[in-house]
């Protein structure tokens, strides 16, 4: 039943065609890397919304696409490497200064405290529900919410 459920959403995940914030090309979907979208997509299913709780990061996004910033970029590659400047600069091709102050400017802009282990995870995790979202194309549902 496992294998089924994350066959299934990792089909949904890797077919959609708009951009997504992880890369789901893969062949083998295997179950612990696809609970957390079979999770969301049960409580969209059951209650119409998706579990969302940091409205500020769909404004960074929105900002991001209004003014060209890539703070979410930044945010999300920083969160993917667990918050390591060092590995963050790199592989953004940054000084670790620059990204030292984006991370200040959108700690500032979310009014999260990004060196904290729990808050990172929590951001991560948010970024899996904006591709569960996408995926369900249900995304101009989610950017709704801030307008």
């Amino acid at each position: 039943m496992q294998a089924k459920q994350s066959t299934e959403i990792g089909r949904l995940l890797s077919a959609c065609q708009e951009d997504m914030y992880f890369d789901y090309d893969k062949r083998i979907f295997r179950y612990p890397d696809y609970a957390p979208y079979l999770l969301i997509e049960k409580y969209y299913q059951e209650t119409r919304h998706f579990p969302l709780t940091r409205l500020r990061l769909l404004q960074l996004i929105d900002q991001d696409a209004k003014k060209k910033s890539d703070y979410t970029r930044t945010l999300l590659v920083y969160l993917k490497n667990n918050g390591h400047i060092m590995d963050t600069a790199q592989e953004l091709f940054f000084h670790r200064n620059s990204i030292l102050k984006r991370i200040k400017q959108i700690s500032d802009l979310l009014q999260l405290d990004l060196g904290d282990y729990n808050t990172r995870a929590e951001l991560l995790f948010h970024f899996k529900i904006l591709d569960c979202a996408r995926a369900l194309g249900k995304s101009e549902a989610l950017m709704g919410l801030i307008h």
